[in-house]
């Protein structure tokens, strides 16, 4: 590789950071400004849609950024160690985002309360949820690694043919 994989994990991050504080600009402008739109979009999870494209961007530009850089495709091996990394990434991101809102917005005793209470009882079942999620983080972001380095050997081949009928 020209470039390390810390530098494609460092980009994973800037990106996943930069979609995910852009949804959260347009969740609150929308409820600042366009209170109808936002009950309407934003109310009863028919938003969390937006939490996808986290995930799916950053991975489409990674793959991008990787095409433009080794000017090849990724190997199998290398698809599937960036889709696990990113997916521990993706994880530790939202962690932190996590942490960032509750101290902006503090939890209430009673929330406080049932999240205690869901993670003493419930542990077995968050960790199988949690699992879950993972596998499917892992291969939506693989589908993306592929089809972001997919649509950039296409541009490049669209960019040959024209340069080569210009030529």
């Amino acid at each position: 590789m020209t470039k390390s994989f810390g530098f494609y994990c460092t980009r994973f991050v800037i990106y996943n950071i930069a979609v995910i504080l852009a949804i959260v600009a347009i969740i609150w402008a929308a409820h600042t400004f366009m209170l109808d739109l936002a009950a309407r979009y934003f109310q009863g999870g028919s938003g969390s849609g937006m939490g996808v494209v986290s995930v799916i961007v950053p991975a489409m530009l990674v793959a991008q950024q990787f095409y433009k850089h080794e000017q090849r495709r990724m190997t199998a091996g290398e698809g599937w160690f960036m889709a696990v990394v990113f997916t521990l990434l993706t994880f530790a991101v939202s962690a932190v985002m996590i942490g960032v809102g509750t101290l902006i917005v503090p939890l209430t005793d009673g929330e406080r309360g049932a999240m205690a209470d869901m993670w003493n009882n419930d542990s077995q079942l968050l960790m199988m949820i949690a699992g879950g999620f993972a596998v499917f983080l892992i291969l939506v972001i693989k589908l993306m690694l592929w089809s972001g380095v997919r649509g950039e050997i296409k541009k490049a081949e669209r960019l040959a043919a024209k340069a080569a009928r210009k030529g």
